[in-house]
């Protein structure tokens, strides 16, 4: 798969990125790695992507960039704060129960051990010595979202009307069933 040309003002930045070095790898390769690596991983896991393919790569490519960009100037980076289009009745609290869940029984320290071990060491690295803790915080954000997966997990739950509730929701709505006979 061909890497997407990514406009820079710096040309610095753009020879970075496309210049192989002395262990022949750019970061250019190493996007289209974590790319295959990463969408064959989360689909052994049965997740999917949110946005297409080419868009991620895209993603991939410009975080690279803009991560040795912010090195270069002596800046931090903060991730992507653009909300998704997410799946009907999405909404923050559950937002935070799928980052929860994706962090601590997918994604979890295991898993980037295994992912960055296999991916082994570039050259290039030296340069931008934080990439991989970026990486990490960033890739769980492309994740399709899936509220069934969350019901059958038992980390929400579906009343009769097709409602989704928080665990302390349906605890509430059991005991007020309960008080009921």
């Amino acid at each position: 798969m061909a890497v997407p040309s990514v406009s820079r003002t710096s040309e610095k930045v753009n020879t970075w990125f496309y210049t192989e070095w002395r262990d022949n790898v750019a970061p250019s390769n190493t996007a289209i790695y974590i790319f295959y690596e990463f969408t064959a991983a989360i689909k052994k896991k049965g997740l999917a992507l949110s946005v297409h393919n080419n868009r991620f790569i895209h993603i991939l490519c410009e975080a690279l960039c803009t991560l040795y960009d912010a090195e270069l100037q002596n800046m931090e980076v903060c991730g992507p704060t653009k909300r998704h289009e997410y799946v009907k009745d999405w909404n923050d609290e559950l937002e935070a129960t799928w980052i929860d869940y994706l962090q601590s029984r997918i994604l979890n320290e295991g898993f980037w051990d295994t992912f960055w071990y296999n991916m082994g060491t570039a050259d290039w690295e030296v340069s931008l010595p934080r990439w991989r803790v970026w990486m990490q915080s960033v890739l769980p954000f492309y994740i399709h979202r899936d509220i069934d997966l969350l019901v059958q997990e038992g980390l929400v739950f579906e009343d009769e009307d097709g409602h989704i509730l928080n665990a302390e929701e349906a605890l509430d709505a059991a005991e007020y069933e309960e008080s009921f006979p």
